[in-house]
């Protein structure tokens, strides 16, 4: 039987990692809370954004919405906030399922091929933590993503708590054939 690794698994280091080796031209991080992630990444972009409800220390080092991503998404369909192409997303804003769902689906059509989105709180240890205050529901999203069997996407959620789902977007396995 395979047993979840316990909850020592240092996300944003790994997050950070895989921005120092991708190299992302753009990153959006829809909830950064504290802004640790998004400010450990900024070396590794040329441009990166970030979207919170929470207000954040004041930062040249990336652009800062203060709204929830419904808004943000709606004000770049209006055309109020232009959105370049994304090369890395990080989803951890509001942590139910429905609105993981309502996130991926708003920033998945802005994801460069081969663009990578992560997922977080995708795989709680236990029952107690889908607990809205940690992990909430949004683990489910993972779910129905890969039963899905989408085409446009592989994806893959690593099993340590709290989770992360990593999703490359790609219409072929190599965009230059």
């Amino acid at each position: 039987m395979f047993r979840s690794l316990n909850a020592d698994f240092d996300m944003t280091h790994f997050v950070v990692e895989i921005a120092k080796f991708y190299r992302p031209e753009t990153y959006l991080e829809l909830g950064i809370y504290k802004g640790e992630t998004i400010r450990w990444i900024v070396p590794h972009v040329d441009t990166a954004i970030g979207v919170d409800i929470s207000d954040v220390p004041k930062t040249d080092s990336f652009t800062f919405y203060k709204m929830t991503t419904d808004i943000f998404f709606e004000k770049i369909k209006s055309g109020e906030i232009d959105m370049p192409k994304l090369d890395l997303v990080f989803i951890d804003a509001e942590h139910s399922c429905s609105q993981v769902l309502k996130d991926f689906n708003n920033v998945f059509e802005y994801v460069h091929d081969q663009g990578l989105i992560f997922m977080h709180d995708t795989f709680p240890q236990s029952k107690e933590f889908t607990d809205p205050k940690f992990c909430g529901d949004g683990y489910k999203a993972a779910q129905i993503l890969r039963e899905g069997k989408r085409e446009d996407m592989e994806m893959v959620t690593l099993p340590f708590h709290p989770g992360l789902t990593i999703i490359r977007k790609s219409k072929k396995q190599l965009n230059w054939e």
